[in-house]
């Protein structure tokens, strides 16, 4: 099973019939070469699906999680799954010779659970920190940022909060790096937008890309050829009212796929469907030109028996324990730190 470079073609003439005034000759970034070039940044950028600690703390509402909760969540799973997540971030590194320099997380319960991928495991020789801020989500889902401290400096982060939509909304992670070799400094905006479950309208949705569009603006107006990129889990294609609101200033890398990944055509899969709402936006008048895949290794896959080929490997399906990562499959992007 080996699928290296291949476009997700249905999503591109989706993207290109739906909102084609998004996808210009900038837009449409070849998935190119997947070898390793010691120049280029590495970015992994992936939904870790309720990465929890076995431990309920209110106010956060997770008993399910514990324990005695009705997932029997115990700290034996909980290595599992880390070890997992461990095991994905090497094989960035045996595909594109190194291992990310940052790394942006969705569905992270609190720093905890960042810091156990690095205390431990064999990345603790590596040279990572964390940049995490808590929010007020009821269930304590948030975003989170691991950077190596040899190649980037942590300048400034912060928790970009969107306009509530009756009950607070996820905050942006916002992180300021500078590149040590080039000086040159990058804005991450981590998402986690409001999920379509229940029915639930745009509004949310569309609130979070006001949010992230204000902020983009502002480091724009300070430094107009900043490099900017705004990773995550929009919980939405690029057809979807709330991101088109984001063109023209903003534009969709769109990604290949790299790995095993036979039948992937998406980052996530329900019912058969292949959907991409794991997304990387960058400035449509900035210097980023990122090249980026949908990461789908064998380890991160399972035969999906109903609808047949293959689906990410989640941790739970429904009550019963499986032993995967996630039902979002990671992202990897790469751009040049001399651009």
């Amino acid at each position: 099973m080996k699928s290296e470079g291949k476009f997700l073609v249905d999503w591109r003439l989706l993207t290109c019939i739906c909102v084609g005034f998004w996808v210009g000759s900038a837009g449409l970034v070849s998935a190119g070469s997947c070898g390793p070039a010691v120049d280029s940044a590495t970015v992994l950028v992936w939904n870790l699906e309720n990465w929890f600690d076995p431990v309920y703390r209110p106010p956060h509402d997770d008993p399910a999680f514990t324990p005695r909760g009705e997932k029997h969540w115990t700290w034996e799973r909980f290595r599992q799954k880390r070890n997992r997540i461990v095991r994905t971030l090497l094989s960035v590194e045996g595909r594109w010779g190194q291992l990310p320099d940052v790394v942006a997380c969705c569905e992270v319960e609190n720093a905890r659970v960042l810091h156990a991928l690095l205390d431990e495991t064999v990345l603790s020789k590596a040279d990572y920190a964390v940049v995490h801020h808590e929010g007020q989500d009821p269930r304590g889902i948030e975003c989170g940022l691991l950077y190596r401290t040899s190649v980037w400096t942590l300048v400034s982060s912060r928790a970009v909060q969107p306009v509530p939509e009756g009950k607070p909304l996820r905050p942006i992670l916002y992180a300021c790096l500078q590149e040590q070799t080039s000086g040159r400094y990058c804005h991450f905006f981590v998402n986690h937008w409001p999920s379509k479950r229940g029915g639930t309208s745009d509004r949310g949705r569309i609130r979070a890309g006001d949010a992230l569009l204000g902020a983009v603006d502002s480091v724009l107006r300070e430094d107009p050829g900043a490099w900017v990129l705004a990773v995550g889990d929009f919980n939405d294609g690029v057809q979807a009212a709330a991101l088109r609101r984001l063109a023209p200033r903003m534009q969709p890398i769109l990604p290949g796929v790299a790995g095993a990944g036979t039948g992937v055509e998406g980052s996530v899969r329900y019912r058969g469907r292949w959907d991409l709402i794991d997304l990387v936006l960058v400035p449509t008048a900035g210097p980023l030109a990122p090249k980026a895949w949908v990461f789908a290794p064998d380890q991160l896959l399972e035969e999906d028996p109903r609808w047949l080929g293959v689906r990410p490997l989640r941790t739970y399906v429904g009550p019963r324990f499986v032993g995967g990562v996630s039902d979002h499959l990671p992202i990897v992007v790469r751009f040049p730190k001399n651009t």
